[in-house]
Order: C-alpha cells, then sequence, then structure tokens
C-alpha cells in the first residue's frame, strides 16, 4: 500500500452468507468512493472460512489472509461487519463504520426480542453513537459513501473518532476483557 493515499479496509464478515449480503454493498461503495478520491487505496482482509475463488473479480480491491489486525493498522477507515471485530479494530484505534444486514425474518424476530438502540460493540460500550452504524435497509452505497468520504477526506473527523475509541479501550480495562464486555452487552440486554 502506498503511504500517500487514504486507505479504506472492507471486512464482510467470516461467515458466507454474511459476505453474500455484505459485500456487494461494500464493493459498491469502494466504488462511489474511487469516483471521488480515485487514488483511495482498498483491502479486504479475508477471514479464513472465505476462499477467495469464492469472490467475484475485484482488481482494486487488495485481498489479504492471515493479516487482519495489519490490514486494520493500515486502514484510515474500516467499512466493517457488525461483530466481534468492531471490537479488535476499537482496541487497535481504527476508525470505522459499522454494518449489518441480516434476512428479514431474522430481523423482525431479533427486534421483538432484543431492545437495542445500537448494534456495534463500540456503540453499546460506549453507551451511545460513537461510529456511524447502517443497519438493514439503510445499508445501502448511497447512504454510506458520504460518511465515508468525510472520515477519509477529513483528518479532525478520524481523529475525534480514534480518540472515542481509546476511551471505549480503556474501559475493557486490563486482560478478561472479552467477559467484561459480554457481561455489559448482556447487562444491556
Amino acid at each position: 500500500l502506498r503511504e500517500d493515499a487514504p486507505v479504506m479496509g472492507i471486512m464482510p464478515c467470516s461467515r458466507r452468507r454474511e459476505v453474500d449480503r455484505l459485500l456487494t454493498i461494500m464493493l459498491e461503495t469502494a466504488h462511489q468512493i474511487r469516483q471521488t478520491l480515485p487514488d483511495c487505496q482498498f483491502i479486504l482482509p479475508l477471514a479464513p472460512s472465505i476462499s477467495p475463488a469464492s469472490l467475484p473479480e475485484i482488481s482494486f480491491v487488495k485481498i489479504v489472509t492471515g493479516t487482519v489486525y495489519e490490514a486494520m493498522r493500515a486502514s484510515d477507515v474500516m467499512l466493517i461487519a457488525s461483530g466481534t471485530a468492531t471490537l479488535e479494530a476499537a482496541c487497535l484505534g481504527t476508525p470505522m463504520i459499522v454494518v449489518y444486514k441480516m434476512s428479514l425474518l431474522t430481523w423482525w424476530v431479533a427486534k421483538a426480542l432484543v431492545k437495542l438502540e445500537r448494534s456495534g460493540l463500540p456503540n453499546i460500550i460506549a453507551g451511545r453513537e460513537i461510529v456511524p452504524e447502517f443497519l438493514q435497509d439503510e445499508v445501502q452505497a448511497e447512504r454510506i459513501t458520504p460518511i465515508a468520504l468525510e472520515l477519509l477526506r477529513e483528518p479532525k473527523k478520524r481523529e475525534a473518532q480514534k480518540e472515542e475509541l481509546r476511551k471505549v479501550y480503556e474501559q475493557l480495562g486490563c486482560p478478561g476483557a472479552v467477559e467484561r464486555t459480554a457481561q455489559l452487552v448482556i447487562s444491556y440486554l
């Protein structure tokens, strides 16, 4: 990756079904970003459970394996599926946009059973939205692209998000953070 151009990480998830739901929209967002920032670089750290051969042809995206944390560190901004990867990115201080889309039936059941105002772990831990979230019908390139461009173009916005992510990291404290985070999520639910 060149150091003189912005980098956007793309992480659609580690399960095939989620990749199928999110990767197309993430790539559409990347295409729209390239129209405004043609020098923007894209990196996709591939989960071990996903075969590179199963992905569509995406010549402008650098696909890497076995280097998730390095890809997160190299990214100025991550477009990332809601899940544990958001917490990992938060711990690394990588600014992000969280997206998630599930089947309509699963969404209805989840909404009926769980009353969550936020879905991204950094936002749940912070108790407010510190990273933008796009869920279900909001997961559209036209909605995500302006926010991504803003973060990529404005270092002050990225730094502000990094500061909030640092606070989330501090809340996690010493070893045992996974258990504390799980307890925090359970108490929130």
